[in-house]
């Protein structure tokens, strides 16, 4: 990895962003009719159900951990009970396992706070990453996290927010390259998730979603050098050579 510029040149604010369908997560839509009204019906499609004693796959512990902090996190952050942990778990979740963020758009007028607590909302991820913020330099480290995960959400809508998150994730990288303790799972910073390949992993996403597939799966197989139970970075790898049918059969599957 090379090294970051000290400033963040990214123009134009979460706030420039259209109003976008309402999704219970970057990666999956919501239903068609967009938020339900009935407070059972919204905690269904919001509150994570443990897959614990359910399945075998070994990345469901990772989903029920990360959905745990999520959900504590946002809490935290929303009720200030403790804002500087609530954006920590928040962070954490989506080094662990991205796919536990719940996210609305524009929270409807009806929401309670029950409610609130189960997702993030724009204002909330603009509140969080301090998007607005050019130097990178004194930012908590969950702020550079979050920088990321807002560039996976609304970097089609604000292209320069994807060099934003490059940034930050090159400086975490540098962080934990000048201090290997950062990487501690018990002591270090944000659970001890804040590990090379989970950055290598967010930098891959990075690059998919500017379409340097190359690069992505470079950083991919950067994180399995590191890492090689690292079963996430390894699926995404084998999904971008089939798609660029890269290697032969036996290579894929290796």
């Amino acid at each position: 990895m090379s090294s970051s510029n000290e400033k963040q040149n990214s123009k134009g604010s979460l706030k420039d962003a259209p109003d976008a369908p309402a999704t219970t997560g970057w990666f999956e839509e919501s239903p068609k009719s967009g938020v339900p009204t009935d407070p059972d019906q919204i905690r269904a499609m919001l509150q994570h159900k443990p897959l614990a004693g359910r399945t075998s796959d070994p990345v469901a512990a990772d989903f029920d951990k990360a959905a745990e902090l999520f959900c504590n996190g946002v809490r935290l952050f929303r009720s200030g009970e403790d804002r500087t942990q609530g954006r920590d778990d928040i962070a954490a979740a989506f080094l662990l396992e991205s796919r536990s963020i719940k996210y609305i758009h524009k929270l409807p007028p009806h929401f309670t706070d029950e409610l609130k607590h189960l997702c993030l909302d724009l204002d909330l991820i603009q509140e969080l990453c301090e998007i607005n913020t050019p130097g990178i330099s004194q930012l908590p480290y969950s702020c550079h996290v979050l920088r990321v995960l807002a560039a996976n959400k609304f970097g089609t809508m604000i292209p320069t927010m994807y060099a934003g998150a490059m940034h930050s994730i090159l400086f975490l990288f540098q962080a934990v390259q000048k201090n290997p303790e950062l990487e501690a799972k018990k002591t270090g910073p944000l659970h001890g998730y804040m590990t090379r390949p989970n950055l290598l992993y967010l930098q891959s996403t990075i690059f998919l979603a500017t379409r340097s597939q190359q690069k992505a799966i470079q950083s991919l197989t950067a994180a399995i050098d590191l890492d090689p139970d690292c079963i996430r970075a390894r699926e995404a790898r084998a999904s971008l050579w089939a798609n660029l049918k890269a290697v032969d059969d036996k290579t894929l599957v290796a």
